[in-house]
């Protein structure tokens, strides 16, 4: 019996005269990569649900990896059992409301003609210009504040169920979020003729992004808030492009650097006006924190490895408080092989003692240079 097989398509050729790109390069021909997609039955799927979006690394792995580790050398460095109690209850409760990602929120407000000096007539405008409602669509992504998971998105105090506007635009990356507290998108209400109800959110915002189409200058203040540090100032411009600027207050000009104005299309606007705010708004956190040297800004994953250590005080204080020994995870189970117990005078007969209690020291106390 002899096999017949189907006689290869030739290659489409573009209008020069030249293959596409897509048959030059080393990749699976197109007509495979047709027929892969079909057999595929994964790409007939819809999008995963959360109860699908799991992660493949079990923590009782990472505490057994951790465990058995050279950097828990001593005793004083093994894992405690949290005693149950409400000091340590309530202490791992503010540990779970500490997101593991920096989370930024930024004011946006349109100003129209005539507008430049009114506060509430432009916390009051319900839309934009072409160009403005095409800059926030590049902002980031369209969100439903009614079908958003708290726990997943960072929504920076806005209310879910229409107090605040049905819709925003938040961003995300692989280590923060951003939600924007944008104006022409928050209802106006007869009963509320001053805005408060926009200017809760706005006037605390660090960060304000201002589109000014009136035609005239901006100047820092005309938002009015505690907290109003830096403003985004974008000037729309002829030819598609535009004229941002940086406004921010006295005290914080040694964080913001306000000399450079930069001219971009209305393409990159988004792009730049976004990475300008969260580095603004990063200064303005910076800013906040100096009153308290010892606990400087750093990041959301910093301040939960420092909460953290504050429980595991709190634990050792609350065990050695108790009549009863300790709680170690190894009480109870015989002597651990190949673990002596820490000695004092050991470095000198045991070279890689002093270098392990330097590693650990490192790894416990390297928030201290930050």
């Amino acid at each position: 019996m002899r096999l017949e097989f189907p006689a290869p398509q030739p290659s489409p050729l573009s209008p020069s005269g030249h293959r596409p790109r897509g048959h030059t390069i080393s990749v699976s021909a197109p007509s495979r990569r047709e027929r892969k997609m079909e057999r595929d039955t994964y790409h007939n799927r819809g999008a995963a649900s959360n109860s699908e979006k799991t992660s493949g690394l079990s923590p009782s792995f990472v505490f057994l990896q951790l465990y058995h580790s050279p950097f828990f050398g001593n005793e004083a460095n093994k894992p405690l059992l949290l005693p149950k109690s409400q000091l340590i209850d309530r202490a791992v409760k503010v540990l779970d409301q500490m997101p593991p990602y920096d989370t930024h929120k930024i004011g946006v407000v349109f100003v129209g003609a005539g507008q430049v000096n009114n506060e509430v007539s432009i916390l009051s405008n319900e839309y934009g210009s072409n160009r403005y409602a095409l800059f926030l669509t590049g902002l980031g992504k369209l969100i439903h504040l009614k079908d958003c998971d708290p726990d997943q998105i960072f929504l920076g105090g806005l209310d879910q169920y229409g107090d605040d506007g049905e819709f925003t635009y938040c961003w995300h990356d692989d280590i923060m979020q951003a939600i924007f507290h944008i104006a022409t998108l928050m209802p106006n209400r007869e009963s509320d003729k001053g805005c408060c109800d926009k200017k809760r959110h706005i006037g605390n915002d660090f960060v304000i992004v201002v589109y000014n189409d009136s035609g005239e200058e901006y100047k820092l203040g005309t938002i009015k808030g505690q907290f109003n540090f830096v403003e985004v100032v974008i000037k729309p411009l002829d030819y598609q492009s535009n004229l941002v600027t940086l406004q921010c207050r006295k005290d914080l000009e040694g964080l913001v650097d306000t000399s450079v104005a930069k001219i971009v299309s209305d393409r990159n606007l988004p792009l730049l006006v976004r990475q300008m705010a969260l580095h603004a708004n990063m200064a303005s956190l910076v800013h906040q924190n100096r009153s308290n040297p010892s606990d400087a800004y750093a990041s959301k994953w910093l301040a939960r490895l420092r909460h953290i250590k504050r429980i595991r005080t709190r634990a050792q204080e609350e065990v050695q408080s108790r009549p009863t020994p300790g709680i170690s995870l190894t009480q109870g189970h015989g002597p651990v092989q190949n673990k002596a117990p820490y000695q004092q005078g050991g470095a000198a007969s045991n070279p890689d003692s002093g270098q392990r209690k330097r590693l650990v020291s490192t790894v416990d106390d390297f928030t201290d240079f930050v």
